[in-house]
């Protein structure tokens, strides 16, 4: 209340105010963060906190809200006590922590406050393997302490302690697992001939909750045994075909499941046996030949790629006797031998060393011409009038050879071909008589010299000897027929009869000759006059040297006259001249001059030739 005094200088006034301040609602109201715990599994409308706010207005009623971090709405709020209650299930793996912002509201003052919500995890999951249900290969010489295998569980609470632990399988205590770790440790050695596969059951627990897992170790076998083989001795004939398949190598192996391969060592040099490696199959690749080798002794290597043992396997070559080979043969033999004559041995071809062999001629014995020894094979002649050249030129037997070997008889047949050889005897040429005309044109045929050979496939040759001085004629070497060469020489009156000596020779060997006289009578012949021609003409008409006169012309009617001027052009070509040329060429007389002749006989093979002057 305030008391006022006024004064005018005289007087004084008083007055008394009270003064009533009114309350505004200015101040936010105080309230404190706060952090809670609540379980996993608390129930839906679990009570959480309560707000307290304080006011220095002295509000008392407040207004709450949740404004952020409820996730999923887990929470809600009173609004008017601030009593934060649970609004949904929680899950502690799924969110641990809550961080509630809460608007506090006086009416017009408002501030935020945080309440954090920790959920308390609570153990409700239970342990899952990710090693589920596994198996594993462990070779049987693993030392013992080895690690084998490491199991791993997990668990989605946190913290929590796992435990391994083998339920079963491992009665015989081969084995042990760290329950912290899970690491399966081998306490005994394995021996895979005992016990090939171990199933175990593991189990992990996190003190509530248990699961199991099934762990299958299988145990491999390690090849640390050696192969066991044996020797064997074979025997087989020479005549077993190749590819054949002769033995199986026999082998064992403590360990199971071993493969072995199969190789030859040694004894195969020619490479007559083959061997599979992997069945050991040992099969023929080329004959085995007795004659080459009575006996192969083989080393065979069998292994399981680590250890390996060598067996001896002996092929005994048993002998066969083999079927010998009579060789074709050509033998000659004269003919004209006589009987006995040696004409050839057979020969043969037999691998066997031992044997008896005999001989049999079964074909082509014409007229039983020889003889076989059966016992050596020599072939002599029986009958010599079986042996002219010219009847019978060969002969083709057929022959065997028997063999007798190892109780066993085989035969072989040949062709055996005797020739018989020609012998060379003498030609035979006779005297012969021929005639021919005088003057005859070369190559006149005067006559063929025959002439004979038995030996049929012999050539003959043919020549004159003497008795042709001056090769008036000629005879072919091949037939025999002698011709006129020189015509000109061919006169009676110089020659009348040649007395030529013919050879007659032949190919062979020794070549052979015979000579024979071929007369040879040339004939007279009426003797022409020689042609002559005038040497001049004057063709004026006068009848005197009018025309060019042959001489004689009727004796040459067969001859061919032809005239030429000095450029050698052609004015007359007339066989059977009539004397009738003029000096004049188609009708057109000739200039003066000197002209040429040639007159030219058929006959005779001979050409006249002069000159004729033309004078006007």
């Amino acid at each position: 209340t305030l008391e006022i005094h006024v004064t005018d200088s005289v007087n004084t006034g008083i007055g008394y105010y009270q003064i009533i301040v009114l309350n505004e609602n200015d101040n936010y109201p105080v309230v404190s963060s706060a952090m809670v715990s609540v379980p996993e599994d608390a129930v839906v409308t679990s009570y959480v906190h309560q707000l307290e706010p304080a006011d220095a207005d002295g509000v008392t009623s407040f207004n709450y809200t949740i404004s952020n971090g409820n996730i999923g709405n887990a929470f809600e709020i009173d609004p008017a006590s601030g009593i934060i209650r649970l609004a949904d299930t929680l899950d502690f793996e799924t969110h641990n922590e809550y961080l509630l912002e809460i608007n506090v509201s006086d009416g017009i003052n408002s501030v935020l406050v945080t309440v954090t919500v920790n959920i308390i995890d609570l153990n409700d999951e239970i342990p899952v393997f990710v090693t589920a249900d596994q198996s594993v290969d462990v070779e049987e010489t693993t030392l013992v302490a080895t690690d084998l295998f490491t199991f791993l569980a997990t668990d989605a609470d946190a913290n929590t302690v796992l435990v391994y632990e083998i339920v079963s399988g491992n009665n015989d205590g081969y084995f042990t697992i760290n329950q912290e770790a899970g690491i399966l440790s081998l306490t005994e050695a394995l021996d895979y001939e005992t016990i090939t596969t171990y199933d175990l059951v593991i189990s992990v627990n996190d003190s509530l909750h248990t699961v199991y897992t099934n762990f299958t170790m299988n145990v491999i076998d390690i090849n640390d045994e050696f192969p066991v083989t044996g020797d064997t001795v074979l025997s087989i004939s020479e005549f077993t075909l190749a590819g054949t398949e002769l033995y199986t190598i026999q082998a064992t192996d403590a360990d199971e499941r071993t493969v072995f391969i199969y190789s030859i060592m040694s004894g195969n040099d020619q490479n007559v046996f083959g061997l599979n490696t992997q069945t050991g199959i040992i099969s023929l690749l080329s004959e085995a030949d007795y004659e080459m080798d009575t006996l192969y002794s083989l080393v065979i290597r069998v292994s399981d790629s680590i250890n390996y043992d060598d067996c001896s396997i002996v092929f005994n070559i048993v002998d066969e006797n083999e079927k010998p080979t009579l060789l074709a043969s050509t033998f000659h033999i004269a003919e004209n031998s006589a009987a006995g004559a040696f004409v050839g041995q057979l020969l043969f071809t037999d691998v066997d060393s031992g044997g008896v062999q005999s001989y049999n001629l079964i074909n082509g014995n014409l007229n039983n011409a020889f003889t076989l020894d059966t016992t050596t094979g020599i072939i002599t002649i029986n009958d010599d009038e079986q042996f002219n050249y010219e009847v019978i030129s060969s002969y083709l037997l057929t022959l065997t050879i028997n063999d007798d070997y190892l109780g066993v008889l085989l035969y072989d047949t040949a062709a055996i071909t005797i020739l018989i050889d020609n012998v060379n005897e003498y030609p035979i040429i006779s005297d012969t008589l021929f005639s021919v005309n005088e003057r005859a044109a070369k190559e006149t045929l005067v006559g063929v010299v025959s002439a004979s050979d038995v030996d049929v496939e012999q050539t003959l040759s043919f020549s004159i000897a003497s008795g042709d001085d001056e090769s008036t004629f000629e005879i072919s070497s091949q037939t025999g027929a002698i011709s006129v060469n020189n015509s000109g020489t061919l006169l009676f009156h110089n020659i009348p009869v040649y007395y030529l000596t013919i050879v007659i020779s032949d190919n062979g060997i020794p070549d052979y000759t015979d000579t024979a006289v071929v007369t040879i009578n040339v004939i007279d012949v009426i003797e022409k006059d020689i042609i002559t021609a005038t040497n001049y003409i004057s063709p004026n008409d006068d009848g005197k040297n009018d025309y060019c006169i042959v001489e004689s012309r009727e004796l040459y009617s067969n001859c061919n006259f032809m005239i030429f001027d000095v450029l050698g052009n052609e004015v007359l070509n007339q066989t059977g001249y009539n004397n009738d040329w003029n000096a004049k060429f188609e009708d057109r007389k000739l200039p003066e001059g000197t002209y040429f002749y040639i007159i030219s006989c058929p006959d005779d093979n001979y050409q006249y030739k002069g000159t004729i002057t033309v004078l006007r």
